[in-house]
């Protein structure tokens, strides 16, 4: 996906910005969830399956409140979820990384939050490439 944008008082005296580019992350929680569950006590597997399914449903949308338009979130398989984000510069994926695991700490803990795993998968060129993406299983 590649958006100009241009900025100016008028339209005589605008000038180009840099275009967008959407790189594209897998953000699994399993570990995380893995971690923030090992030490409760369940009545049964059917519990457990529920707390993991809540801390994931509660992480996503802690996600999707971190990453609102112009950038895209799905949900996976196997307790990720994949991310577009669209940004004139490169991103940083540890800084991005970090800045993740902290917006989870208050909801995980530290120990559980830094279990999480960031991976780049490439970038997109255009809208299609990014629902394929995170239309793809």
């Amino acid at each position: 996906m590649t958006v100009y944008e241009t900025v100016g008082a008028n339209t005589d005296d605008r000038q180009s910005v840099a275009p967008l580019k959407t790189q594209l992350f897998i953000l699994s929680l399993r570990l995380a969830i893995e971690t923030a569950t090992k030490n409760e006590a369940f009545e049964s597997r059917e519990a457990l399956q529920a707390r993991k399914a809540a801390l994931y449903k509660k992480l996503y949308s802690l996600c999707a409140d971190l990453f609102q338009a112009p950038h895209r979130m799905q949900k996976g398989s196997l307790d990720e979820i994949k991310l577009a984000i669209s940004s004139r510069l490169p991103l940083d994926e540890k800084l991005l990384g970090f800045h993740i695991v902290q917006s989870f700490v208050p909801i995980i803990g530290i120990q559980a939050a830094q279990r999480i795993v960031l991976m780049c998968a490439g970038t997109a060129s255009s809208k299609a490439d990014v629902t394929l993406f995170l239309e793809q299983g």
